[in-house]
């Protein structure tokens, strides 16, 4: 939905540079489009090649940036501003180099240490104590 909007905002304001019943109209916007929707595509499609089932070519790079991702899972698990930046990305407010960023790089390297997915711990709410089965 996120992109969507993004795209009608992109279309309106475009339309409003070159006029509606410009011949400039789809070009403009289909790159502008194309600017929005390649990050949300790149990750979707390089998390299809986390599954052994996926075949063809990997695009190159799918295997770091995937397993960089899975430690930015991690670390949100445990590290508040790890997942308000991975939430960011998730959302479209930032673009996914700010994953990148050497601060968070950092942040992301020692939390993913501590998820309890990595240290086979019980699972606690902050507020609530251990997860109860449902």
């Amino acid at each position: 939905m996120t992109s969507s909007a993004l795209q009608a905002a992109a279309l309106g304001d475009v339309a409003s540079r070159v006029g509606i019943l410009s011949p400039d109209l789809p070009r403009r916007f289909h790159r502008r489009a194309a600017r929005i929707i390649d990050a949300p595509w790149r990750i979707a499609v390089g998390g299809d090649f986390g599954h052994p089932e996926t075949v063809g070519p990997r695009p190159l790079g799918t295997a770091e940036l995937n397993g960089y991702l899975q430690r930015v899972m991690r670390a949100s698990h445990v590290s508040v501003p790890v997942a308000r930046a991975f939430n960011r990305v998730l959302n479209l407010a930032d673009p996914p180099t700010a994953l990148v960023h050497p601060a968070l790089v950092v942040a992301v390297l020692r939390a993913s240490r501590h998820s309890p997915v990595s240290t086979g711990a019980e699972v606690r709410h902050p507020r609530v104590g251990p997860a109860r089965p449902i």
